[in-house]
């Protein structure tokens, strides 16, 4: 936008004179006049096609911000705020109470668009923060820690360069305090405020959830995009597989803590289950990395060891190669993608990074069609 607010000033190399401009004859339009005027038309038309890619322009600093009032949307299904380049920059402000969960999802058409939250006062250090992902998605909450004026600073990340369109939804108490204001409740047939229905794992996300294998924060918060640390994954795959966990069990595992609170079983029981059964080998004999996050190779392979899945029928021909740590990963990946358990997996390809942490989404979609291809008996 400032560059083109650049184009539009006229500094002639010489001091203009009455000569320069009036040369032909009284009342006559001179070339230096319709230049001038040509230019003015010319930077009015490329002000208005910009503005009309973002209906908020320019709110490119915390002091132009816009102010908005949450429950908010920009869009419920147009990409209708761009960023524009690397130094465009949009600022939005809202007010909310102290000890209220402010929410936001955001949906681009590409990855790399940052998000920032910065609470009331003038701290330029970010309370909040994240970047879409490879499907254009991302979420980030924080409970208010005052009372005041919040700011939203959206911008390309460090890796990103090119334009950026998007749109988001904020939730947030908006001048209540937490116990008179009603929350916002999740859409319909949702079980959590940030898997709505056209989120691509929701209908995983939310059967696993109605059968107990899978739990949000906070009550209705999921972060599909969140890691799975590797002793999350072995609760949720026996609680899948609807194993026996009695109590008894011995952990083979000397860095995996003992159980207690809520869930006394957690996690020792449950990985000791993985591992007798041969579902998880641990990195090593004594060893298992319990809170390390679990790759999506990983996710795979236990999930054919658990479901003992046949080898690909001779000839077929997996869509992908590569992206793999070892070989046995591969192997088992070829397994699952011909038994259908990597259906609907967002950006199974080539490309697809196996040896990349797995989401919290994609953990769900694994479990979900390892559910409903397989009858499991114990």
């Amino acid at each position: 936008m400032r560059r083109i607010l650049l184009l539009c000033v006229h500094k002639p190399e010489q001091p203009a004179t009455r000569a320069t401009y009036l040369r032909s004859k009284p009342g006559s339009i001179t070339l230096g006049v319709i230049l001038t005027l040509s230019l003015v038309l010319l930077c009015s038309a490329a002000l208005a096609v910009a503005s009309s890619n973002d209906r908020f322009e320019s709110n490119d600093s915390r002091l132009a911000a816009t102010r908005i009032s949450p429950p908010w949307e920009s869009s419920s299904t147009e990409y209708d705020l761009v960023i524009s380049s690397g130094g465009d920059e949009d600022w939005f402000r809202f007010e909310t109470v102290a000890g209220g969960l402010i929410y936001v999802t955001i949906r681009a058409d590409s990855w790399g668009l940052g998000c920032e939250l910065y609470g009331p006062g003038s701290s330029m250090t970010p309370i909040a923060g994240g970047m879409t992902d490879n499907i254009g998605w991302e979420s980030l909450y924080k409970t208010a820690p005052s009372t005041g004026t919040y700011y939203l600073r959206f911008g390309q990340g460090e890796s990103s360069s090119n334009e950026i369109r998007y749109r988001f939804k904020l939730s947030a108490p908006s001048g209540e305090s937490p116990s008179t204001t009603t929350t916002t409740t999740s859409p319909p047939g949702s079980t959590f405020l940030d898997v709505p229905d056209s989120h691509p794992y929701a209908v995983q996300i939310n059967d696993l959830a109605s059968r107990g294998i899978v739990t949000g924060y906070a009550g209705d918060i999921f972060i599909p995009n969140n890691p799975v640390a590797r002793q999350q994954f072995a609760k949720m795959i026996v609680k899948t597989l609807g194993l026996p966990v009695t109590g008894s069990e011995v952990c083979p595992f000397t860095d995996v803590e003992k159980g207690s609170g809520a869930d006394p079983l957690y996690p020792d029981k449950y990985v000791a289950v993985c591992a007798a059964r041969g579902i998880t080998q641990g990195i090593s004999a004594t060893k298992f990395a319990p809170f390390s996050s679990i790759t999506r190779e990983q996710v795979i392979t236990m999930i054919v060891r658990a479901a003992n899945i046949p080898d690909a029928p001779e000839g077929y021909d997996p869509p992908f190669r590569t992206g793999f740590s070892w070989g046995e990963h591969y192997a088992n990946a070829v397994k699952a993608s011909a038994a259908g358990l990597l259906d609907g997996i967002q950006g199974m390809g080539m490309s697809y990074k196996f040896a990349s942490p797995a989401s919290r989404g994609e953990v769900s979609a694994l479990l979900y069609n390892l559910l409903n291809r397989y009858a499991m008996t114990n």
